[in-house]
Protein backbone atom coordinates (compact mmCIF):
# COMPACT_ATOMS: atom_id res chain seq x y z
CA UNK A 1 0.00 0.00 0.00
CA UNK A 2 1.39 3.39 -1.05
CA UNK A 3 0.74 5.92 1.71
CA UNK A 4 1.49 8.82 -0.66
CA UNK A 5 -1.36 8.02 -3.06
CA UNK A 6 -5.09 7.52 -2.74
CA UNK A 7 -6.35 4.04 -1.88
CA UNK A 8 -9.25 2.44 -3.72
CA UNK A 9 -10.80 -0.37 -1.69
CA UNK A 10 -12.80 -2.75 -3.95
CA UNK A 11 -16.58 -2.50 -3.82
CA UNK A 12 -16.85 -6.30 -3.78
CA UNK A 13 -14.33 -6.67 -0.96
CA UNK A 14 -15.42 -7.90 2.45
CA UNK A 15 -16.14 -5.55 5.31
CA UNK A 16 -12.73 -4.23 6.45
CA UNK A 17 -11.56 -4.56 10.02
CA UNK A 18 -10.24 -0.99 10.12
CA UNK A 19 -10.07 2.13 7.97
CA UNK A 20 -9.79 1.75 4.20
CA UNK A 21 -7.95 5.01 3.53
CA UNK A 22 -4.51 5.64 4.95
CA UNK A 23 -3.51 8.23 2.39
CA UNK A 24 -1.26 10.74 4.14
CA UNK A 25 -1.83 13.54 1.58
CA UNK A 26 -5.59 13.15 2.10
CA UNK A 27 -5.22 13.11 5.89
CA UNK A 28 -2.99 16.19 5.88
CA UNK A 29 -4.73 18.03 3.00
CA UNK A 30 -1.49 18.13 1.05
CA UNK A 31 -0.66 17.66 -2.60
CA UNK A 32 1.95 15.08 -3.62
CA UNK A 33 3.68 15.78 -6.91
CA UNK A 34 5.09 12.65 -8.60
CA UNK A 35 8.12 12.92 -10.82
CA UNK A 36 9.79 10.67 -13.38
CA UNK A 37 13.04 12.61 -13.23
CA UNK A 38 15.62 9.99 -12.27
CA UNK A 39 18.17 12.65 -11.32
CA UNK A 40 16.35 13.19 -8.04
CA UNK A 41 17.88 9.94 -6.84
CA UNK A 42 21.31 11.55 -6.86
CA UNK A 43 20.27 14.78 -5.14
CA UNK A 44 22.46 15.75 -2.20
CA UNK A 45 20.78 14.75 1.06
CA UNK A 46 21.69 15.26 4.70
CA UNK A 47 20.37 13.08 7.54
CA UNK A 48 18.11 14.75 10.07
CA UNK A 49 19.56 14.77 13.55
CA UNK A 50 16.56 16.45 15.17
CA UNK A 51 12.94 17.21 14.38
CA UNK A 52 12.72 19.94 11.73
CA UNK A 53 11.25 23.25 12.82
CA UNK A 54 9.71 25.98 10.71
CA UNK A 55 10.34 29.49 12.00
CA UNK A 56 8.02 32.34 11.12
CA UNK A 57 8.45 36.10 11.21
CA UNK A 58 7.04 38.95 13.25
CA UNK A 59 7.78 42.66 12.71
CA UNK A 60 9.41 44.79 15.34
CA UNK A 61 7.48 46.98 17.76
CA UNK A 62 6.06 50.26 16.56
CA UNK A 63 3.44 49.17 14.04
CA UNK A 64 -0.10 50.51 14.24
CA UNK A 65 -1.47 46.97 14.03
CA UNK A 66 -0.34 43.42 13.32
CA UNK A 67 -1.96 41.04 10.82
CA UNK A 68 -1.91 37.27 10.35
CA UNK A 69 -3.05 35.92 7.01
CA UNK A 70 -5.21 32.80 7.41
CA UNK A 71 -3.85 30.23 4.96
CA UNK A 72 -5.24 27.20 6.79
CA UNK A 73 -2.43 26.96 9.35
CA UNK A 74 -2.78 24.12 11.80
CA UNK A 75 -1.05 26.01 14.63
CA UNK A 76 -3.66 28.75 15.12
CA UNK A 77 -5.25 27.11 18.18
CA UNK A 78 -1.98 27.02 20.10
CA UNK A 79 -1.16 30.53 18.88
CA UNK A 80 -4.44 31.89 20.21
CA UNK A 81 -3.84 30.38 23.63
CA UNK A 82 -0.31 31.75 23.79
CA UNK A 83 -1.68 35.18 22.90
CA UNK A 84 -4.62 34.90 25.31
CA UNK A 85 -3.52 38.04 27.16
CA UNK A 86 -4.03 40.15 24.03
CA UNK A 87 -7.29 40.92 22.21
CA UNK A 88 -7.51 39.36 18.74
CA UNK A 89 -10.08 40.32 16.12
CA UNK A 90 -10.93 37.86 13.34
CA UNK A 91 -11.89 39.30 9.95
CA UNK A 92 -15.28 38.18 8.68
CA UNK A 93 -14.55 39.31 5.12
CA UNK A 94 -11.47 39.44 2.95
CA UNK A 95 -9.43 42.65 2.87
CA UNK A 96 -6.23 44.01 1.31
CA UNK A 97 -3.34 45.81 3.02
CA UNK A 98 -0.05 46.85 1.41
CA UNK A 99 -0.69 44.76 -1.68
CA UNK A 100 -1.45 41.55 0.23
CA UNK A 101 -4.84 39.86 0.29
CA UNK A 102 -6.12 38.64 3.64
CA UNK A 103 -9.02 36.16 3.47
CA UNK A 104 -11.81 35.86 6.01
CA UNK A 105 -10.43 34.30 9.18
CA UNK A 106 -7.28 36.43 9.19
CA UNK A 107 -6.24 37.95 12.53
CA UNK A 108 -6.08 41.63 13.40
CA UNK A 109 -4.13 42.57 16.54
CA UNK A 110 -3.98 46.13 17.80
CA UNK A 111 -0.64 47.49 18.92
CA UNK A 112 -0.13 47.59 22.67
CA UNK A 113 2.62 47.06 25.21
CA UNK A 114 4.21 43.61 24.98
CA UNK A 115 2.38 42.40 21.92
CA UNK A 116 5.34 42.62 19.50
CA UNK A 117 7.53 40.48 21.75
CA UNK A 118 4.74 37.94 22.21
CA UNK A 119 4.19 37.73 18.45
CA UNK A 120 7.91 37.19 17.90
CA UNK A 121 7.92 34.21 20.26
CA UNK A 122 4.82 32.69 18.68
CA UNK A 123 6.16 33.23 15.17
CA UNK A 124 9.48 31.57 16.02
CA UNK A 125 7.91 28.56 17.73
CA UNK A 126 4.88 27.92 15.50
CA UNK A 127 6.06 29.00 12.06
CA UNK A 128 3.57 31.83 11.66
CA UNK A 129 4.25 34.99 9.65
CA UNK A 130 2.83 38.22 11.07
CA UNK A 131 2.82 41.48 9.11
CA UNK A 132 2.76 45.10 10.22
CA UNK A 133 0.09 47.63 9.22
CA UNK A 134 0.05 51.38 9.71
CA UNK A 135 -3.46 51.24 11.17
CA UNK A 136 -6.27 48.83 11.91
CA UNK A 137 -7.93 47.79 8.63
CA UNK A 138 -11.56 48.74 8.11
CA UNK A 139 -13.27 45.38 7.77
CA UNK A 140 -16.07 43.56 9.57
CA UNK A 141 -14.57 41.49 12.36
CA UNK A 142 -15.38 39.85 15.67
CA UNK A 143 -13.52 39.39 18.93
CA UNK A 144 -11.99 35.96 19.55
CA UNK A 145 -11.26 35.61 23.28
CA UNK A 146 -9.73 32.37 24.51
CA UNK A 147 -12.53 30.09 25.81
CA UNK A 148 -12.83 28.34 29.11
CA UNK A 149 -12.79 24.86 27.57
CA UNK A 150 -14.16 21.73 29.16
CA UNK A 151 -13.67 18.23 27.71
CA UNK A 152 -16.42 15.84 28.76
CA UNK A 153 -14.92 12.38 29.38
CA UNK A 154 -17.57 9.76 30.25
CA UNK A 155 -16.24 7.02 32.52
CA UNK A 156 -17.84 4.40 30.27
CA UNK A 157 -15.45 5.24 27.41
CA UNK A 158 -12.33 7.11 28.39
CA UNK A 159 -10.15 5.61 25.67
CA UNK A 160 -12.04 7.08 22.68
CA UNK A 161 -11.93 10.54 24.25
CA UNK A 162 -8.27 9.93 24.96
CA UNK A 163 -7.53 10.81 21.34
CA UNK A 164 -9.14 14.21 21.84
CA UNK A 165 -7.04 14.73 24.95
CA UNK A 166 -3.94 13.74 23.00
CA UNK A 167 -4.70 16.19 20.18
CA UNK A 168 -5.25 19.06 22.62
CA UNK A 169 -2.19 18.13 24.68
CA UNK A 170 -0.04 18.13 21.55
CA UNK A 171 -1.14 21.74 20.97
CA UNK A 172 -0.28 22.63 24.59
CA UNK A 173 -3.71 24.13 25.31
CA UNK A 174 -5.46 23.84 28.68
CA UNK A 175 -8.88 22.31 29.24
CA UNK A 176 -10.97 21.11 32.13
CA UNK A 177 -11.39 17.33 32.52
CA UNK A 178 -15.15 17.02 32.97
CA UNK A 179 -16.34 13.75 34.52
CA UNK A 180 -19.86 12.34 34.66
CA UNK A 181 -20.21 13.50 38.27
CA UNK A 182 -19.06 17.00 37.30
CA UNK A 183 -21.87 17.25 34.76
CA UNK A 184 -24.38 15.85 37.23
CA UNK A 185 -23.31 18.50 39.77
CA UNK A 186 -24.33 21.30 37.38
CA UNK A 187 -23.15 24.94 37.31
CA UNK A 188 -21.39 24.21 34.00
CA UNK A 189 -21.92 27.66 32.51
CA UNK A 190 -20.22 29.28 35.49
CA UNK A 191 -17.06 27.29 34.68
CA UNK A 192 -17.00 26.84 30.91
CA UNK A 193 -17.71 28.66 27.67
CA UNK A 194 -17.27 25.58 25.46
CA UNK A 195 -17.90 21.92 26.22
CA UNK A 196 -16.40 19.38 23.80
CA UNK A 197 -17.67 15.79 23.57
CA UNK A 198 -15.55 13.72 21.22
CA UNK A 199 -16.44 10.50 19.46
CA UNK A 200 -17.55 7.78 21.89
CA UNK A 201 -18.01 4.07 21.24
CA UNK A 202 -21.34 4.08 23.07
CA UNK A 203 -25.02 4.10 22.32
CA UNK A 204 -27.16 6.83 23.88
CA UNK A 205 -28.44 4.58 26.67
CA UNK A 206 -24.87 3.55 27.54
CA UNK A 207 -23.81 7.18 27.73
CA UNK A 208 -26.74 8.15 29.92
CA UNK A 209 -26.60 5.10 32.21
CA UNK A 210 -22.84 4.65 32.23
CA UNK A 211 -21.23 1.82 34.11
CA UNK A 212 -24.09 0.02 35.94
CA UNK A 213 -24.79 1.41 39.39
CA UNK A 214 -25.24 -2.18 40.60
CA UNK A 215 -21.47 -2.60 40.27
CA UNK A 216 -20.75 0.36 42.50
CA UNK A 217 -19.31 1.95 44.33
CA UNK A 218 -16.39 1.51 41.92
CA UNK A 219 -13.53 3.84 42.90
CA UNK A 220 -10.81 4.99 40.54
CA UNK A 221 -8.24 6.33 42.97
CA UNK A 222 -4.55 5.89 43.59
CA UNK A 223 -3.84 3.30 46.30
CA UNK A 224 -0.98 0.99 47.17
CA UNK A 225 -2.75 -1.76 45.24
CA UNK A 226 -3.65 0.50 42.28
CA UNK A 227 -0.81 3.01 41.91
CA UNK A 228 -1.69 3.78 38.27
CA UNK A 229 -5.27 4.77 39.07
CA UNK A 230 -6.46 8.30 39.80
CA UNK A 231 -4.68 9.91 36.82
CA UNK A 232 -5.53 12.17 35.05
CA UNK A 233 -8.79 12.15 37.02
CA UNK A 234 -9.98 10.31 40.10
CA UNK A 235 -13.38 9.32 41.47
CA UNK A 236 -14.80 7.55 44.47
CA UNK A 237 -17.42 5.95 42.21
CA UNK A 238 -17.29 5.88 38.39
CA UNK A 239 -20.72 4.25 37.93
CA UNK A 240 -23.94 5.97 36.95
CA UNK A 241 -23.14 7.81 33.74
CA UNK A 242 -24.56 11.15 32.76
CA UNK A 243 -28.04 10.42 34.06
CA UNK A 244 -31.14 12.54 33.68
CA UNK A 245 -29.73 15.23 35.97
CA UNK A 246 -26.59 15.50 33.87
CA UNK A 247 -28.62 15.81 30.68
CA UNK A 248 -30.64 18.62 32.25
CA UNK A 249 -27.45 20.43 33.24
CA UNK A 250 -26.05 20.11 29.71
CA UNK A 251 -29.26 21.61 28.35
CA UNK A 252 -28.98 24.43 30.90
CA UNK A 253 -25.37 25.05 29.84
CA UNK A 254 -26.40 25.56 26.20
CA UNK A 255 -29.58 27.48 27.02
CA UNK A 256 -27.52 29.98 29.01
CA UNK A 257 -25.09 30.78 26.22
CA UNK A 258 -22.63 27.89 26.14
CA UNK A 259 -21.29 26.21 23.01
CA UNK A 260 -21.56 22.40 22.92
CA UNK A 261 -19.38 20.74 20.26
CA UNK A 262 -19.95 17.04 19.54
CA UNK A 263 -17.88 14.81 17.25
CA UNK A 264 -18.67 11.52 15.52
CA UNK A 265 -20.90 9.24 17.57
CA UNK A 266 -20.93 11.82 20.36
CA UNK A 267 -23.37 13.78 18.20
CA UNK A 268 -26.11 11.32 19.17
CA UNK A 269 -26.31 13.03 22.59
CA UNK A 270 -27.74 16.42 21.56
CA UNK A 271 -29.70 15.11 18.57
CA UNK A 272 -31.27 11.99 20.11
CA UNK A 273 -31.62 13.10 23.72
CA UNK A 274 -33.65 16.20 22.85
CA UNK A 275 -31.18 19.05 23.29
CA UNK A 276 -31.70 19.81 19.60
CA UNK A 277 -35.18 19.40 18.15
CA UNK A 278 -36.29 18.66 14.61
CA UNK A 279 -33.62 16.10 13.61
CA UNK A 280 -34.23 12.35 13.27
CA UNK A 281 -31.77 9.47 13.20
CA UNK A 282 -32.70 7.65 10.01
CA UNK A 283 -30.14 4.87 9.60
CA UNK A 284 -26.83 3.35 10.64
CA UNK A 285 -24.51 4.21 13.45
CA UNK A 286 -24.12 0.90 15.28
CA UNK A 287 -20.90 1.32 17.27
CA UNK A 288 -18.49 -1.55 17.89
CA UNK A 289 -19.28 -1.99 21.58
CA UNK A 290 -22.89 -3.03 20.98
CA UNK A 291 -21.76 -5.80 18.62
CA UNK A 292 -18.83 -7.14 20.61
CA UNK A 293 -16.12 -5.84 18.28
CA UNK A 294 -14.05 -7.58 15.63
CA UNK A 295 -15.86 -9.80 13.12
CA UNK A 296 -19.25 -9.32 14.81
CA UNK A 297 -19.01 -5.55 14.47
CA UNK A 298 -17.86 -5.86 10.86
CA UNK A 299 -20.80 -8.11 10.01
CA UNK A 300 -23.26 -5.69 11.65
CA UNK A 301 -21.77 -2.74 9.77
CA UNK A 302 -22.08 -4.62 6.48
CA UNK A 303 -25.86 -4.71 6.87
CA UNK A 304 -26.04 -0.91 6.66
CA UNK A 305 -27.03 0.39 3.24
CA UNK A 306 -24.63 3.34 3.52
CA UNK A 307 -21.10 2.61 4.69
CA UNK A 308 -17.96 4.74 4.75
CA UNK A 309 -15.51 2.66 6.81
CA UNK A 310 -12.71 5.16 7.24
CA UNK A 311 -12.67 6.98 3.91
CA UNK A 312 -11.90 10.47 2.68
CA UNK A 313 -15.04 12.01 1.18
CA UNK A 314 -15.75 15.28 -0.56
CA UNK A 315 -17.83 17.93 1.19
CA UNK A 316 -19.17 21.39 0.33
CA UNK A 317 -19.59 24.38 2.61
CA UNK A 318 -23.24 25.43 2.40
CA UNK A 319 -22.33 28.47 4.50
CA UNK A 320 -18.83 29.46 3.34
CA UNK A 321 -19.02 32.61 5.45
CA UNK A 322 -19.35 30.59 8.68
CA UNK A 323 -16.34 30.74 11.04
CA UNK A 324 -15.87 26.97 10.69
CA UNK A 325 -14.99 27.55 7.02
CA UNK A 326 -11.99 29.79 7.78
CA UNK A 327 -8.87 28.41 6.15
CA UNK A 328 -10.76 26.02 3.85
CA UNK A 329 -11.81 26.10 0.22
CA UNK A 330 -15.60 26.09 -0.40
CA UNK A 331 -15.25 22.45 -1.54
CA UNK A 332 -12.86 20.18 0.33
CA UNK A 333 -12.81 16.69 1.85
CA UNK A 334 -12.91 15.12 5.33
CA UNK A 335 -12.40 11.68 6.84
CA UNK A 336 -15.51 9.67 7.75
CA UNK A 337 -16.15 6.33 9.40
CA UNK A 338 -19.48 4.51 9.75
CA UNK A 339 -21.68 6.97 11.58
CA UNK A 340 -25.43 7.40 11.74
CA UNK A 341 -27.39 9.16 9.03
CA UNK A 342 -29.54 12.00 10.31
CA UNK A 343 -32.35 13.86 8.60
CA UNK A 344 -32.24 17.44 7.44
CA UNK A 345 -33.56 19.62 10.29
CA UNK A 346 -37.25 20.53 10.21
CA UNK A 347 -39.12 23.33 11.94
CA UNK A 348 -40.96 20.68 13.92
CA UNK A 349 -41.57 16.91 13.94
CA UNK A 350 -45.02 15.41 14.13
CA UNK A 351 -46.10 13.92 17.44
CA UNK A 352 -46.50 10.15 17.56
CA UNK A 353 -50.09 10.24 18.77
CA UNK A 354 -51.30 12.47 15.94
CA UNK A 355 -52.39 10.31 13.00
CA UNK A 356 -53.01 13.16 10.57
CA UNK A 357 -50.16 15.49 11.50
CA UNK A 358 -47.25 16.26 9.20
CA UNK A 359 -43.63 17.10 9.86
CA UNK A 360 -42.80 20.76 9.57
CA UNK A 361 -40.97 22.21 6.56
CA UNK A 362 -37.26 21.59 6.11
CA UNK A 363 -35.04 24.21 7.71
CA UNK A 364 -31.49 24.11 6.33
CA UNK A 365 -30.33 27.28 8.06
CA UNK A 366 -28.25 25.21 10.50
CA UNK A 367 -26.43 23.24 7.80
CA UNK A 368 -22.81 24.44 7.58
CA UNK A 369 -21.23 21.58 5.63
CA UNK A 370 -22.84 18.88 3.49
CA UNK A 371 -21.64 15.60 2.01
CA UNK A 372 -20.65 15.63 -1.65
CA UNK A 373 -19.21 18.08 -4.15
CA UNK A 374 -21.81 20.43 -5.62
CA UNK A 375 -19.72 20.67 -8.79
CA UNK A 376 -20.21 16.95 -9.36
CA UNK A 377 -16.78 15.51 -8.45
CA UNK A 378 -16.89 11.90 -7.17
CA UNK A 379 -17.70 11.54 -3.48
CA UNK A 380 -14.70 9.35 -2.64
CA UNK A 381 -11.22 10.89 -2.56
CA UNK A 382 -9.58 7.81 -1.03
CA UNK A 383 -11.02 4.59 0.37
CA UNK A 384 -14.52 3.48 -0.59
CA UNK A 385 -18.21 4.17 0.04
CA UNK A 386 -21.29 2.01 -0.34
CA UNK A 387 -24.77 3.48 -0.76
CA UNK A 388 -23.29 6.94 -1.31
CA UNK A 389 -26.50 8.25 -2.91
CA UNK A 390 -28.09 8.14 0.55
CA UNK A 391 -25.27 10.27 1.97
CA UNK A 392 -24.69 12.96 -0.68
CA UNK A 393 -26.62 16.11 0.16
CA UNK A 394 -27.04 15.30 3.85
CA UNK A 395 -25.47 17.55 6.43
CA UNK A 396 -21.94 16.88 7.65
CA UNK A 397 -21.88 19.70 10.24
CA UNK A 398 -24.87 21.36 11.91
CA UNK A 399 -24.83 24.63 13.84
CA UNK A 400 -28.10 24.78 15.79
CA UNK A 401 -29.10 27.64 18.11
CA UNK A 402 -30.58 26.44 21.40
CA UNK A 403 -31.72 29.16 23.76
CA UNK A 404 -28.85 31.63 24.13
CA UNK A 405 -26.27 29.03 23.08
CA UNK A 406 -25.43 26.78 20.15
CA UNK A 407 -24.79 23.11 19.41
CA UNK A 408 -22.18 22.23 16.77
CA UNK A 409 -22.76 18.65 15.66
CA UNK A 410 -20.23 16.82 13.46
CA UNK A 411 -21.32 13.74 11.47
CA UNK A 412 -17.69 12.63 11.34
CA UNK A 413 -14.72 12.66 13.69
CA UNK A 414 -12.17 15.38 12.81
CA UNK A 415 -9.90 14.22 15.66
CA UNK A 416 -9.57 10.57 14.62
CA UNK A 417 -6.41 9.23 16.28
CA UNK A 418 -4.73 12.62 15.69
CA UNK A 419 -4.32 11.38 12.11
CA UNK A 420 -6.65 13.45 9.91
CA UNK A 421 -4.79 16.68 10.62
CA UNK A 422 -6.41 18.51 7.70
CA UNK A 423 -9.80 18.20 9.42
CA UNK A 424 -8.69 19.49 12.81
CA UNK A 425 -8.90 23.16 11.86
CA UNK A 426 -12.68 22.75 11.85
CA UNK A 427 -12.58 22.12 15.59
CA UNK A 428 -9.92 24.76 16.18
CA UNK A 429 -12.12 27.27 14.32
CA UNK A 430 -15.00 26.42 16.64
CA UNK A 431 -12.86 26.99 19.74
CA UNK A 432 -11.24 30.20 18.49
CA UNK A 433 -14.52 31.72 17.24
CA UNK A 434 -16.83 30.35 19.94
CA UNK A 435 -18.14 33.75 20.98
CA UNK A 436 -19.08 34.75 17.44
CA UNK A 437 -20.81 31.41 16.82
CA UNK A 438 -22.88 31.73 20.01
CA UNK A 439 -23.78 35.36 19.21
CA UNK A 440 -25.26 34.43 15.81
CA UNK A 441 -29.00 33.77 15.88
Amino acid sequence: MDLLTAQHYPKDGGEPYDDVSWSLPAHYHLEVVPTADASIRSAALAPLTEAPAVHGHAPAAGAGAYLLQDTGQESLLEARFRLAAFPVEVAERGFRVDGRDYPAGSWIIASRAGVAAALARVAADLGLDFAAAAALPEVASHAAPWPRLGLYVPWADTDSIGWVRYSLDQRHVPYGYVRDEDVRAGHLRERYDVLLLGHVDLELAELLQGIPKAWGPMPFTKTAATPAFGTPAASDDITGGLGGAGLDHLADFVQRGGLLVTLGNGTMLPLEAGLVRGVRREAGGVPRSSQGGGADAAQAAQQASTRTPGSHLRVTFVRPEHPLAYGYAPRTHVFRQNFALYSTPRRWLRMAYCTNCLDGPFDRRGVVLEWGDRDGAPLVVSGQAWGESSLVGRWAILDMPVGAGHVLAFNFNPLHRDLNRGDQRLVWNALINWQSIVAAH
